[in-house]
């Protein structure tokens, strides 16, 4: 009780006359029924008596509807998938009648106190549209698994989602954006801005900017309430980052008005959403630094070389710059972003074309995750030939570039030899991350080892 005072304001008996009622959803489409579950059972047992239970099945599964009625929470499915998540949220309002609305993925595990936590703020503050909570993972991701010392440990990884965690070390906190998971809206909110925009694939990220257009006010819970897990295999994590690149993109910049440079926003609202789209652009160009070195390698058999030492020093300061952000962004190890960006430089390249063309194109792709790891290992039946080849080519390109270097020459550039000694340093640099990115992508399965809580 010391820990959470908000528990004498809600009684721990029934639920005083003034309690608010919350409904909790938890929209699935292809999530196993185990996962699912464990997942109802968690948001039942949480502290709160005035809460309802709800589970969105978008694909419309008998043996779902059998486990909602085995637990006692309430099924809903629909006709069609239209507009994915959001939609699926959409439609499950229609039915609900509580003042306020939680929601948590199909792999998500809250905690007990989660309600009794966030609905407090709420009643605080009546202009207070959504809190979010902080966030960890209970298992680790692949890169994670890869580059792994040491078995996962028994308890969660603490990795907290970055668009809660970096508001605490920037500005003070009395705004959030909201993460998709482990949130808590008020419905008159909600209503007002006619339920989960469904023109974007973030709808957590639009909706929040949304609310806020309005006037009305977010704030982040840094005390971790809910934990996720990620994704089992290379290629679903790689979708996960095309995903939250496009949809973050899509309202960043597609928008019409967009949160950056239009009016309806605070100053510091826009700062923050501003830093954002940096980071996200900065992983669509990364492509033009992972060839860098190639290029200085080649610069220096040429008149140019001697003039071009400020220059490269620039450009590997941004490099380096630019993956140290991405690890502050993601909270992970300098060599987990070097990896990533490695292996990621392609896809994004590729989605920033895409999204030139057609900005608001596009569809919703649910992330495959088990949650839990079953016997045996996950199988990885696919080679990933959209990752594997334009690495294996990378490499080749790396190692004939550097075959072909004459190391008299770049030596002599300058009279210390810094531009050749820096330049090969950032050569071996890439060498080194591109190859690590292509064993990942040929790594063939996930021993269950990796999983925490099983």
């Amino acid at each position: 009780m010391e820990n959470y005072p908000e528990l004498v304001l809600l009684g721990t008996s029934g639920h005083s006359f003034d309690e608010p009622k919350v409904d909790i959803a938890i929209p699935t489409y292809n999530e196993p029924p185990e996962l699912l579950a464990e997942t109802v059972r968690l948001c039942q047992a949480i502290l709160y008596k005035n809460k309802v239970v709800w589970l969105l099945d978008d694909q419309r599964r008998p043996a779902v509807r059998q486990l909602a009625d085995s637990l006692g929470c309430r099924y809903l499915d629909r006709e069609s998938n239209l507009g994915a998540k959001a939609g699926n949220l959409n439609n499950a309002l229609s039915h609900m009648n509580g003042d306020l609305l939680a929601v948590f993925d199909a792999d998500a595990r809250p905690s007990p106190y989660f309600l009794r936590r966030t609905v407090p703020a709420l009643k605080r503050n009546p202009k207070l549209a959504f809190v979010q909570a902080g966030m960890k993972y209970y298992n680790r991701d692949p890169i994670d698994e890869f580059i792994a010392t040491k078995q996962a440990p028994a308890t969660a990884v603490p990795n907290h989602e970055l668009r809660v965690r970096l508001l605490s070390n920037v500005w003070p906190s009395d705004f959030s954006v909201c993460t998709g998971s482990g949130f808590l809206v008020r419905r008159q909110a909600l209503d007002e801005i006619g339920g989960f925009p469904q023109q974007t694939i973030t709808e957590d990220l639009h909706f929040a900017v949304e609310v806020q257009r309005r006037g009305w006010q977010s704030e982040p819970i840094y005390e971790s309430l809910c934990d996720l897990s990620c994704p089992d295999l290379v290629d679903d994590l790689r979708k996960q980052q095309l995903r939250w690149w496009k949809g973050n993109m899509q309202v960043l910049l597609a928008l019409k008005p967009n949160p950056v440079w239009s009016n309806g926003l605070p100053f510091k609202l826009k700062l923050m959403y501003a830093a954002l789209l940096i980071h996200w652009l900065g992983e669509a160009t990364y492509f033009a630094f992972l060839f860098a070195p190639l290029f200085f390698l080649k610069l220096a058999e040429t008149s140019l070389a001697k003039y071009s030492l400020a220059l490269m020093l620039a450009c590997l300061g941004l490099n380096i710059g630019h993956r140290w952000v991405s690890s502050v962004f993601r909270e992970k190890t300098f060599w987990w972003s070097t990896i990533f960006g490695a292996m990621m430089a392609f896809s994004f390249f590729r989605a920033s074309m895409d999204f030139a063309r057609k900005p608001l194109a596009g569809t919703f792709e649910v992330t495959k995750k088990t949650g839990t790891g079953p016997s045996g290992a996950i199988s990885n039946e696919r080679l990933h030939l959209g990752l594997v080849v334009p690495l294996a080519t990378s490499l080749l390109l790396y190692g004939l570039c550097g075959m072909q270097v004459k190391f008299d020459s770049l030596l002599a550039v300058d009279p210390y030899g810094l531009y050749g000694l820096i330049v090969l340093g950032w050569w071996l640099w890439h060498f080194v991350a591109i190859g690590s990115a292509l064993c990942l992508c040929l790594k063939r399965e996930i021993p269950d080892a990796v999983y925490a809580s099983a």
